[in-house]
């Protein structure tokens, strides 16, 4: 493996913090049905209607492409949601030989007013309650990364490009992310089968740099994917707990899974973590939940991606 390598990850953090429930922060809400499945499974398979796409993103800004669309049947507020390959910037479309930009937004132009078929990790994120357009509309959820794309006949396979864009720290400052980590407050409100959540923080963002160790003895494979217990490790020397998400078909799913057959007790290494709320710690606080707001313990969750380095 090549230790020197930025690593991508998303993980879900786990920070305890106080909860002042009279403050109102950003307002979402998710059906309970979807929020259980999602909790099960974090990997999800949707029919997705896509409404429009953005250019290819620079390095600096991620090296994505947003497609932008509507979940059919899905009934949360907003109903928005933003599917994001990565490495467009840098690898060529799935089934193309050679890197053209054309070539993705082409592949942009194909899904556009389509019902296509999406798989990806959920994330949970109300960084965009508003809209910015037909790419970017209203939303709290996300297929981030896209996994893989069924158009017709067409069909994209975008597991393999699930990793660290090439000289890409994040946006995220390193004084923001800690905040993000030790001060958002999420809470919780089960009515009428939909979770209401309200979520108080700073600034957010997507991604930043953070090093990370993951706990590989209490690894749990869920459909070949993976998740642990870890700890984030900041600049004051704070110990953050954090759970870690990997996904079947990434480079660093199959590096975990190495390195559990292999008895390694952990690994450590700095991660391009990507910031999310866990549908797990928020199902749980809406069972908890008669009509009043929860608390969600441990409401982080980020993803990994790219290689990690065994202790």
């Amino acid at each position: 493996m090549d230790y020197k390598k930025p690593i991508i990850a998303a993980l879900v953090l786990c920070a305890s913090v106080p909860v002042a429930f009279s403050q109102t922060g950003k307002e979402f809400s998710i059906p309970m049905d979807d929020l259980k499945t999602w909790a099960e499974k974090p990997v999800a398979v949707l029919q997705v209607k896509i409404s429009g796409h953005s250019a290819v993103h620079p390095v600096q800004n991620d090296c994505e492409m947003h497609l932008g669309g509507n979940v059919v049947g899905y009934q949360g507020d907003p109903d928005g949601w933003v599917l994001e390959p990565m490495n467009a910037c840098a690898e060529p479309l799935p089934g193309a030989t050679t890197y053209t930009k054309t070539g993705w937004l082409h592949f942009g132009d194909s899904v556009t007013g389509k019902t296509i078929t999406a798989t990806g990790i959920i994330r949970i994120w109300p960084e965009h309650l508003t809209s910015s357009g037909a790419s970017n509309p209203a939303h709290a959820l996300e297929l981030h990364p896209l996994l893989a794309v069924s158009n017709g006949s067409a069909s994209y396979d975008f597991s393999k490009l699930v990793d660290a864009p090439e000289d890409f720290p994040g946006g995220v400052s390193t004084g923001t992310a800690a905040s993000i980590l030790t001060h958002t407050t999420v809470t919780v409100t089960q009515s009428a089968k939909m979770a209401k959540i309200n979520f108080i923080s700073g600034t957010i963002g997507n991604f930043t740099t953070l090093s990370v160790r993951a706990n590989l003895q209490n690894a749990v494979d869920i459909d070949g994917s993976y998740r642990m217990n870890g700890a984030v490790i900041l600049d004051s020397g704070q110990d953050v707990a954090v759970k870690l998400l990997t996904s079947k078909g990434t480079a660093i799913n199959g590096t975990i899974a190495k390195l559990i057959q292999a008895g390694k007790p952990s690994a450590q290494y700095d991660f391009l973590v990507l910031f999310s709320l866990d549908p797990v710690a928020l199902y749980d606080a809406a069972t908890q939940s008669q009509g009043d707001p929860v608390e969600v313990k441990e409401p982080i969750q980020l993803i990994i991606y790219g290689e990690g380095q065994a202790e």
